[in-house]
């Protein structure tokens, strides 16, 4: 059974470790067109939103996409460094809320994993089109490394028995790349995910975050990667 869907994408033009990183161009285009393009590649009827407090990029979005992308223009105060993304969204939900049902699947994607791949976003709406439930879900990414603790103690295998890399099974990492819930518990709870919470597991492509000026550079080498084969 489909069920309704609306995609969230929250930006600012306020950005201390990456000054202007939404437009500043990421390989051949902004940043910011990376997951609109694999947004209207997958080409399914999910009305998409930016929320935004910078005319330009509204600008950039508007000259390259028209009428597939809507355009939000959040507040000022909901655009800080230290605003939590569950504030832009309860802002954009106290306006359109009437659009929506209650049981229309919130899903929140963020411009910061510009390399989220269409096989991830294509997976995250069918299971939430199969399930009977009114599950969340989130992003992680499978990390197989090994952990210890501050004191010194092997967080993951014993040190007289320790296991190959490929025989261990890792541990999973939240990548913030999306996060999908019901808008009735959205509101109800004031927060992106309630119990009970799915994990869809994703390609390492996908778990790419941008905070920092190093992983702008890992974003750089990703792109040479990915043009060379």
């Amino acid at each position: 059974m489909l069920k309704d869907k609306v995609i969230f994408i929250p930006i600012r033009k306020g950005s201390k470790r990456i000054p202007n990183k939404h437009i500043r161009k990421l390989g051949e285009k902004p940043m910011i067109f990376w997951i609109l393009d694999t947004l209207i590649d997958i080409n399914y009827d999910i009305p998409v939103w930016i929320a935004t407090d910078c005319l330009i990029i509204e600008n950039l979005i508007n000259k390259r996409y028209g009428s597939l992308v809507n355009i939000f223009h959040r507040l000022e105060k909901n655009a800080q460094d230290a605003s939590p993304s569950i504030d832009v969204v309860t802002e954009f939900l106290d306006i359109h809320q009437k659009q929506f049902t209650p049981d229309t699947y919130f899903i929140l994607m963020q411009a910061t994993s510009p390399f989220l791949c269409k096989d991830d976003i294509i997976k995250l709406l069918h299971y939430i089109d199969i399930s009977n439930a009114n599950n969340s879900y989130i992003s992680c990414y499978r990390e197989k490394k090994f952990r210890w603790s501050i004191n010194g103690e092997s967080l993951d295998y014993d040190l007289s028995n320790k296991p190959l890399r490929f025989d261990y099974d890792g541990y999973l990492v939240e990548t913030g790349s999306f996060y999908a819930s019901p808008i009735k518990y959205i509101l109800e709870k004031n927060q992106l995910l309630s119990e009970p919470v799915s994990i869809i597991e994703t390609g390492f492509n996908s778990s790419i975050d941008i905070d920092t000026e190093y992983d702008w550079i890992m974003a750089e080498a990703y792109v040479r990667y990915k043009n060379s084969i």
